[in-house]
């Protein structure tokens, strides 16, 4: 059985937002989520935020079994005045909870969690209100059995 897309995102977002640590970093509080957004911010957000999108992905075949590859990134955003250590904090919270790590996502087990790709913080935009970000991809692989 295929796991969807939409459960892996919502896995995703259960994995981060379990993590009080986490939750506190982005706005959030212990039992309850910070802000931790799929595919898009509202407009005029607080900072820091976070978002995640899955942005392609392709299918596998091997000898033994099939299944796919789903590549998410995620983007963590930190206002100017607090700098580009205050993003990078946050992006190390978040690859604490995802660097290779195994988690189960609607009743399947052990699906990893790869990265890929990290990039480091740049500043977005030139004006007063411009925004830290830092982006980091992950590799998802899913097989059907």
């Amino acid at each position: 059985m295929t796991v969807s897309t939409a459960e892996i995102t919502d896995g995703i977002y259960s994995r981060l937002t379990g993590d009080s640590t986490f939750n506190t970093a982005i706005g959030g509080g212990a039992t309850t989520a910070g802000r931790l957004h799929y595919a898009i911010a509202p407009r005029d957000p607080t900072t820091p935020f976070v978002t995640y999108n899955v942005i392609g992905g392709a299918p596998i075949r091997t000898m033994a079994d099939d299944g796919y590859e789903l590549r998410v990134q995620f983007s963590v955003y930190g206002g100017r005045a607090a700098g580009p250590r205050a993003v990078q904090a946050v992006m190390d919270l978040l690859r604490a909870r995802l660097d290779v790590v195994r988690f189960t996502i609607a009743n399947h087990a052990n699906l990893p969690a790869l990265e890929q790709m990290p990039r480091g913080p740049m500043l977005d935009g030139d004006t007063d209100d411009a925004l830290w970000v830092m982006y980091t991809d992950y590799l998802i692989t899913c097989y059907d059995s």
